[in-house]
């Protein structure tokens, strides 16, 4: 099975601000990431695509489809993690935060206050993947998604320590491709953004 993994465009608002399952819309700026997203998959043979039931995800996976000519599929345990009480607010401004503070010290294990810990979605995601595995064995799958789910994916197909979870970056727009059969799992590409640039780096 070949995952093409695809984080949503741009959302007005601050970059470093938490949204979680805040059900914000995509900008014109992430509305023209999303056209260019879905142009340079124009050659690729795609089986089957997967969407967050939140907006910004959704817009673009629903542009996908529709290019494709394939039903879209939406699904929940693909969503942003939860971050309670401190959606809506910068990385910025929950610095003054000490519970804000601790938890970043302890992602691994806390939860976010009021909403969800990295091991929670790291459960519903491994979920959906175990489903895909069984169901698309041989097949190429778009899964339009958020940076922790995103993160959560290729963290257990990788077998990478969720004490490492911010040793890597994903940019809005970006696309990490993995190659996945019984015996082992490869990043064919990480993070790709030529696209949006109108360039294509995919394989």
């Amino acid at each position: 099975m070949r995952l093409i993994l695809i984080r949503h465009g741009k959302v007005d608002g601050d970059s470093g601000t938490y949204y979680g399952w805040s059900d914000v819309s995509l900008n014109d700026e992430g509305i023209e990431q999303s056209k260019r997203i879905t142009e340079s998959l124009k050659s690729f043979k795609i089986d089957a695509v997967f969407s967050s039931d939140l907006k910004r995800a959704r817009h673009l996976a629903e542009m996908i489809a529709r290019a494709k000519s394939l039903p879209l599929t939406v699904e929940k345990r693909i969503r942003e993690m939860n971050f309670g009480e401190w959606e809506g607010h910068s990385y910025a401004e929950l610095l003054s935060d000490e519970r804000f503070r601790r938890w970043q010290d302890n992602m691994a294990t806390e939860a976010a206050h009021g909403g969800e810990s990295i091991p929670a979605v790291l459960e519903r995601t491994k979920e959906f993947i175990a489903a895909l595995r069984e169901r698309y064995q041989d097949q190429t799958i778009v899964v339009v998604s958020h940076y922790g789910a995103i993160k959560c994916i290729l963290m257990q197909l990788l077998h990478i320590d969720l004490s490492r979870f911010w040793s890597f970056h994903l940019d809005l727009g970006s696309i990490s491709i993995l190659d996945c059969d019984a015996k082992r799992q490869q990043l064919i590409l990480f993070n790709d953004i030529c696209h949006l640039g109108g360039r294509t780096c995919l394989p």
